[in-house]
C-alpha cells in the first residue's frame, strides 16, 4: 500500500468530510476559494486524481469530482496496514534477539563446563 503525503491526506480528509459529499459515487464540486485557508493546494487534488482516489474534472477555479472506493477505504486500510507492520516488526525483533541469546547461553554453558572441569582437575 502506498501512503499519501500529509498534505494529500489532509486534502482527502477535506473531501471526505464535506457536507455536500454523500460518499462513494456521488458528485460534488469544490471551488478553489473553499481551500484558500487549507494546508493543501490545487496540485494535491491532481495527485489524488492520478492515484485513483477521485475521478473528476479539474478546472482552474472549480473541481468536479466523485470519490472512489479507494478513497473511502484509505484511512481504515492505512490503520490496518500500520498495525500489521508493527506486529511484523515485533516478530522480527524477537527473532533477532532469540538468535543472539541462544548462542550466548550455549557459550556460557560451555565456559561453565570448562571452568568446572579445570577446577576439578586443579583440586586433584
Amino acid at each position: 500500500m502506498n501512503f499519501l503525503s500529509e498534505c494529500e491526506e489532509n486534502c482527502l480528509k477535506f473531501l471526505l468530510n464535506r457536507e455536500d459529499n454523500i460518499g462513494f459515487g456521488n458528485d460534488d464540486e469544490v471551488c478553489l476559494d473553499d481551500i484558500r485557508d487549507c494546508d493543501f493546494t490545487f496540485a494535491h487534488f491532481q495527485t489524488l486524481e492520478k492515484e485513483g482516489y477521485i475521478v473528476g474534472e479539474i478546472f482552474t477555479d472549480t473541481i468536479y469530482y466523485y470519490l472512489t472506493s479507494k478513497a473511502i477505504d484509505y484511512f481504515p486500510e492505512k490503520t490496518k496496514h500500520i498495525e500489521i507492520n508493527r506486529k511484523e516488526k515485533g516478530v522480527v525483533t524477537r527473532r533477532y534477539w532469540l538468535d543472539k541469546i541462544i548462542p550466548f547461553l550455549a557459550l556460557l554453558v560451555s565456559v561453565m563446563a570448562l571452568l568446572n572441569s579445570i577446577f576439578k582437575w586443579w583440586q586433584v
